[in-house]
């Protein structure tokens, strides 16, 4: 991952729109221009961004894994232990300590959608400018270089692999549940020969079946049956490194009647 150049592109923007500082809070955000990813944000994490470092805050929970990944110079810890509870440093007095080298002639970026209301008070509080930079991350990640592309092409070729697995199964009498374990688990078995030491992601796999569930296509595989003549909605998603692909497909368990081919035929003409 080219964080390096990404960064550059980010500061040069600070540089033309005078801000001395980014608070990047989207988590998406984060790992795009830091390579930090966690598995869940029930904690703050932030990622700080200057014209001259890159500062992380995460929970106690995430030290070693911010230290084996994250590309940053410093990384600010808050402990919520027994062990550590003498320092008394919760997250928005971490956050508070790093706003300390700067005061209210600095313009701070922030992404409006996804910072939260004490981190926005507290700089309002210190009579920080604000600015918007959401747009602009969203921009740089909008270009793709060639590393992501390839990525993409990979999911691409994984969630379509899963799909076909899937269908060597399809059959009147097993649950949508099984049905979709067929392909995930050789999805799985693929990634893991291909791809050594990979992050898969967004392993989502959905197939309602039958009249009703299929008028509801978001929701979860369940344990119903496929009986004969049921439309299917067989949906999946796969990804490596973050990048990810989508793949569905309409079927039918058996032949279908001839008003669902008709109707079928309308949406595909469609």
């Amino acid at each position: 991952m080219n964080t390096g150049k990404r960064m550059k592109e980010l500061r040069d923007f600070m540089e033309n729109e005078g801000i001395d500082l980014c608070i990047i809070t989207n988590p998406l955000s984060q790992y795009y221009i830091s390579g930090f990813k966690a598995l869940m944000y029930s904690r703050p994490i932030v990622l700080i961004v200057s014209r001259d470092k890159k500062s992380l805050i995460i929970p106690c929970l995430e030290e070693n894994h911010a230290k084996d990944e994250a590309d940053v110079d410093n990384l600010y810890v808050y402990y919520e232990h027994p062990e550590k509870a003498y320092e008394k440093k919760n997250f928005l007095a971490l956050f508070d300590d790093v706003l300390l080298d700067y005061n209210m002639n600095n313009s701070i970026g922030i992404e409006f959608n996804s910072i939260n209301l004490e981190m926005t008070n507290l700089l309002k509080s210190k009579g920080f400018g604000l600015k918007y930079i959401g747009k602009k991350i969203q921009r740089m990640r909008f270009i793709k270089d060639e590393n992501e592309i390839e990525y993409l092409v990979r999911s691409g070729e994984l969630v379509s692999y899963a799909l076909a697995k899937s269908f060597e199964k399809a059959q009147e009498g097993i649950s949508e549940l099984e049905f979709d374990s067929y392909g995930t688990k050789k999805l799985y078995e693929q990634i893991s020969i291909k791809y050594p030491n990979a992050t898969a992601s967004e392993l989502l796999v959905m197939s309602p079946s039958g009249i009703y569930r299929t008028n509801m296509p978001h929701v979860f595989s369940n344990t119903r049956k496929f009986q004969r003549n049921d439309i299917v909605i067989h949906s999946r998603q796969a990804g490596i490194y973050d990048y990810h692909a989508e793949c569905e497909r309409t079927f039918f368990i058996g032949e279908p009647s001839d008003d669902q081919r008709k109707i079928f035929n309308v949406m595909v003409e469609a």
